[in-house]
């Protein structure tokens, strides 16, 4: 039976696109149902319209706080009942009583090779250090940033010349690669969880 995914992003939704065409085409081992985002005008939700996913839009200038905001997404998440919950580019922290109430069960993937440049700057950061190798890492979301237990990391080679945006699209495309076989492992076989690392099974 497949697992249920939900994904939650901010922004343009290459890497959503990228995992529900994955489903989509393939026999896999999890489904993407619905898009949960915090932005009204974000492409992502026109890429889930036009992919048949179900979006749901909560924009935190709708409520008197961002610890209501977080509430009302909570109890959105809950109502989803999501096997899985994959951050894509969500720009919004997490607050501990989601992370808790999904815990081992939400997934980020970050641009950097983590815990180096964890945070909105990440491949700004790396450039303005002089990095020759960044990358990006999937891991499991706890109460910290960018903290939480690592899944996978994949290095990608900084070029000379290189600017925030080119070495993004480069990260991005070879995270379009591998968030697709992570997220079938994982709901395929589940995980062991060693000396603070994740195994898939």
């Amino acid at each position: 039976m497949q697992k249920q995914v939900v994904v939650l992003a901010s922004g343009a939704g290459s890497l959503f696109e990228t995992l529900v065409n994955y489903s989509n085409s393939n026999q896999t081992n999890f489904k993407v149902t619905t898009l949960v985002t915090d932005q009204e005008q974000a492409p992502v939700i026109k890429k889930a319209e036009g992919l048949s996913i179900d979006v749901k839009v909560i924009l935190p200038s709708d409520y008197s706080s961002m610890q209501d905001w977080s509430r009302a997404l909570l109890a959105i998440l809950k109502s989803l009942n999501p096997d899985y919950i994959f951050l894509l580019g969500f720009m919004k922290i997490l607050n501990p009583e989601i992370v808790n109430e999904f815990k081992n069960k939400i997934l980020n993937s970050h641009p950097s090779l983590l815990p180096k440049y964890p945070g909105a700057h990440a491949v700004k950061d790396a450039l303005s250090a002089g990095e020759n190798v960044t990358g990006f890492t999937i891991h499991f979301v706890d109460e910290g940033l960018d903290s939480g237990p690592i899944i996978l990391q994949q290095e990608i080679q900084v070029l000379p010349g290189d600017s925030v945006e080119r070495l993004h699209e480069r990260i991005k495309a070879t995270e379009r690669e591998v968030i697709c076989d992570v997220m079938d492992r994982l709901a395929a076989n589940g995980f062991n969880l060693i000396d603070g690392k994740v195994v898939l099974s």
